[in-house]
């Protein structure tokens, strides 16, 4: 895509004030931005956006009427969205709520689909994640994905590596963060539930920041493990400077043993600049 036939977001501007380097405002301000479909194949495709301080929503026709237009979300901060089927744009909030918006060529305000404001997370009986990121050191992130049809959730359990007083960082002035287990979860519509699942079945998913999808597997193919999860070190420090950690938190996560098998450990390499991403043949090609 040639970022020059975007148009420029007016509201940048209001918002300057709050980072004093102006490439970490860049990097803050958008902090998630998806096509919609391929823009060298179709004559219509838009972009959607997770952008400020907020983590609003908007998305901008590329070859429509070449503005962006601001989502009435009512679930903001947004932790993930993605894109289904071309048209439907689905965002995830921070407490588990899904909305979902049709956006369709030639139609001024995008058709709000769903609405689901207050989704269960039901995770199994003996499950010991579910007070996971109570303490100083633990966090865990969310994120969207469409596999075979339905609606995933999945939630990565991660530590940050900090001294016993567990307020400073145990490397200079960096958080490096290991991540520790995955839950995945498949929304059931009928009765607005996130329902834990113990298996991908013959699916492998990729996890990242920049994008996230589901994969299947032949059955003797020896380069991809079935029934994992492969995930790129999305927690990037924005910050300047040596010595700082982030991008380093790759591997594979099997769900058949809730074993991690980790690429880099956090002592032997710094940040990377900038994080890593997944690149995978897309159904668009």
């Amino acid at each position: 895509m040639d970022c020059s036939s975007l148009p420029t977001f007016a509201s940048c501007s209001t918002l300057d004030y709050l980072y004093h380097d102006t490439s970490v405002w860049v990097e803050r301000f958008v902090k998630k931005a998806i096509l919609s479909s391929c823009p060298s194949n179709l004559n219509y495709y838009y972009v959607a956006l997770i952008y400020d301080e907020k983590s609003s929503l908007a998305f901008c026709r590329v070859n429509g009427d070449g503005s962006w237009t601001k989502l009435d979300g009512k679930h903001a901060p947004y932790e993930d969205i993605i894109i289904c089927n071309q048209t439907q744009l689905c965002a995830l909030g921070l407490d588990g709520s899904l909305e979902m918006w049709d956006i369709v060529e030639g139609c001024i305000s995008p058709a709000k689909k769903m609405d689901i404001s207050s989704v269960e997370i039901r995770r199994r009986e003996d499950s010991q994640w579910g007070r996971f990121g109570n303490e100083p050191d633990q966090s865990l992130k969310y994120y969207l994905m469409e596999s075979s049809g339905g609606l995933l959730l999945v939630i990565r359990y991660f530590e940050y590596l900090l001294r016993e007083d567990c307020y400073h960082p145990l490397f200079s002035s960096a958080f490096p963060d290991q991540t520790l287990h995955f839950e995945v979860f498949k929304l059931d519509n009928n009765h607005k539930m996130w329902m834990q699942v113990d298996s991908l079945g013959d699916h492998v998913l990729f996890l990242g920041g920049s994008e996230s999808i589901s994969i299947p597997v032949v059955e003797d193919c020896k380069m991809l493990k079935r029934d994992s999860i492969y995930f790129t070190g999305d927690l990037w420090d924005h910050r300047p400077g040596e010595y700082l950690f982030g991008g380093h938190d790759m591997g594979v996560f099997s769900l058949q043993d809730a074993s991690v098998e980790c690429f880099y450990g956090c002592h032997e390499m710094e940040k990377i600049e900038t994080t890593p991403v997944w690149v995978v043949p897309h159904p668009w090609f």
